[in-house]
């Protein structure tokens, strides 16, 4: 936190001769450590919040059922059913969570590793099958010819697909419009990767936050773990991603990787 003490200067040095306060630089692999432990805190802090609403429910809940287990076993039943429904969000929590201990991310992935996008693009689509078919959305793909292999392992592409592909599934359920396009074009270094829905859209204050660890819209959107998960593994390589939305316009999330090394030789 940036320090208040602003005083005016002594009458024996005038403001403009007063010399500012100098700092130290500080060592980059301590700043760079500062800043991951700042990004723990802030991730620990929403994990816990995120957990204890839940927790506390089944808590209440199993309480309640304690005591109505022999005078209402109708209520009992509801109670309990209610805190297995609490249960299972803190297991879909965890389980978002452990794609972040995942070997290679936060690190950059061996040069070995490629994924052929065109194909890891027709798995999403396929292993998200059901969800597209329950929001009844059209899909379009455009890809660029020659297709460049990206610098990332295709089980992780893949995850981040599905993962954009099922947030896009829940912003277009119940619109009129329901249409996903998947498009892909290559540069001389990275391919650029772009994903947009004819959803609802997103807020500007929304927007703004939708990387952040354990930050999400609302109850339909998820845990919050989805995109900072995406954002985690594409920085890993040296990626980049971001998205452009409007309400009522849906909503477009870009991503750059780099092309894989081995064909640059």
């Amino acid at each position: 936190m940036a320090s208040e003490h602003d005083e005016t200067p002594k009458n024996t040095q005038t403001a403009q001769e007063a010399e500012p306060v100098k700092q130290a630089p500080q060592p980059t692999d301590e700043l760079e450590t500062l800043k991951q432990l700042a990004g723990l805190g802030t991730l620990v802090g929403g994990i816990a919040h995120k957990l204890n609403n839940p927790l506390m429910g089944v808590v209440n809940h199993i309480s309640y059922a304690k005591m109505k287990v022999a005078s209402e076993p109708a209520k009992t039943e509801e109670a309990l059913e209610t805190a297995l429904k609490y249960t299972r969000r803190c297991v879909a929590i965890v389980e978002e969570l452990l794609p972040f201990a995942r070997p290679g991310i936060g690190g950059l992935m061996p040069p070995s590793i490629s994924a052929d996008v065109v194909a890891t693009v027709a798995r999403s689509i396929e292993a998200a099958y059901d969800r597209l078919d329950r929001t009844g959305a059209t899909v379009d793909s455009a890809f660029a010819d020659n297709m460049a292999e990206v610098g990332l392992q295709q089980s992780l592409l893949q995850q981040i697909l599905v993962e954009l592909i099922t947030n896009a599934c829940r912003a277009m359920d119940g619109r009129e419009h329901r249409i996903l396009d998947i498009s892909a074009v290559t540069a001389p270094s990275f391919v650029t990767i772009q994903v947009t829905d004819t959803g609802a859209g997103m807020e500007k204050e929304v927007l703004d936050h939708a990387f952040d660890p354990l930050f999400a819209a609302g109850e339909n959107h998820g845990s919050g773990i989805g995109l900072a998960m995406c954002r985690s593994i594409v920085e890993s390589v040296g990626g980049t991603i971001g998205a452009k939305s409007k309400p009522e316009h849906g909503t477009a999330i870009t991503m750059a990787l780099p092309v894989h090394q081995a064909l640059k030789h």
